[in-house]
């Protein structure tokens, strides 16, 4: 029942999936981060379904851009903008350049700063037109199967694009596991304080894997540096949150995993 409890757990926090709502307890925290790269699974199959119905004679008539904004949409859709609040809070507090206690303390802080809007902005604009030219791709492909049965062109490439959502967020949960916190406290010091680590280690380590292997089966080139970008994302963050912060934390999380989902859709989409 703790592993049920721990998959409802982490849609109701991390998404906006209808989940049944009880009392948390620290035995249902356990698993909480197995489930997370779930919630990624959702948003990439949402952009597969986005892509498949791009491609059907009946819908031939709605632009590129109308499929390209919904996609665009989807993880602010699907999470709530959670990940993406962490996202604008930390550029808010990297660009402080205050000393460590003020860039925490900045992370706190409900209130948007200059630098999070303008990189907000930007960042949906880069993730607008990144959708409009996956669209693009997908609509000037072949049919919907390659006449063999197998993936067509296009579907090997959206189905790398699909993927790295949950790629994202294995690696996002690792770093809650295997890096030391920022601070002791707030909800995701509490999920990764309360985990079952053994499991959930092991878990997050063969969902890192799979997801890789999975991108990789589906377009060889495009995939392996798809996951070679997702690594290097991962590298960077983890660095620059012992520099900066001293640990990991939830905002920084979602930084990183905002930061990976774009430049992995980026390089899905352009190579």
């Amino acid at each position: 029942m703790s592993v049920l409890k721990s998959f409802a757990i982490v849609f109701s926090m991390y998404s906006r999936v209808p989940m049944p709502q009880f009392a948390w307890k620290d035995k249902d925290m356990r698993y909480v981060m197995c489930f997370f790269p779930l919630v990624g699974a959702v948003q990439g199959g949402l952009f597969f379904l986005l892509c498949f119905l791009r491609r059907l004679p009946v819908l031939c008539g709605i632009t590129d851009e109308v499929f390209a904004a919904a996609a665009a949409a989807l993880p602010v859709f699907v999470t709530g903008g959670i990940h993406m609040d962490g996202f604008l809070d930390t550029v808010d507090a990297r660009h402080s350049y205050g000393d460590r206690g003020k860039k925490l303390q900045i992370l706190k802080d409900p209130h948007a700063g200059a630098f999070a809007i303008l990189y907000g902005g930007l960042y949906l604009a880069f993730g607008f037109a990144l959708a409009v030219q996956a669209m693009k791709t997908v609509g000037d492909a072949g049919g919907i199967t390659d006449g063999t049965g197998g993936l067509p062109d296009w579907a090997g490439s959206a189905l790398v694009a699909a993927l790295i959502p949950v790629l994202s967020r294995a690696l996002s949960a690792a770093s809650l596991m295997w890096r030391k916190s920022a601070k002791h406290e707030g909800l995701v010091y509490t999920f990764a304080s309360k985990a079952q680590k053994k499991t959930v280690r092991v878990v997050n380590f063969a969902t890192v894997v799979a997801a890789a292997a999975a991108m990789i089966l589906a377009a060889p080139f495009t995939g392996a540096c798809s996951v070679a970008v997702a690594f290097l994302v991962y590298l960077y963050y983890i660095k620059m949150a012992d520099r900066e912060f001293g640990g990991i934390t939830g905002d920084l999380a979602g930084y990183f995993l905002c930061i990976c989902e774009l430049l992995g859709f980026a390089t899905a989409v352009l190579i």
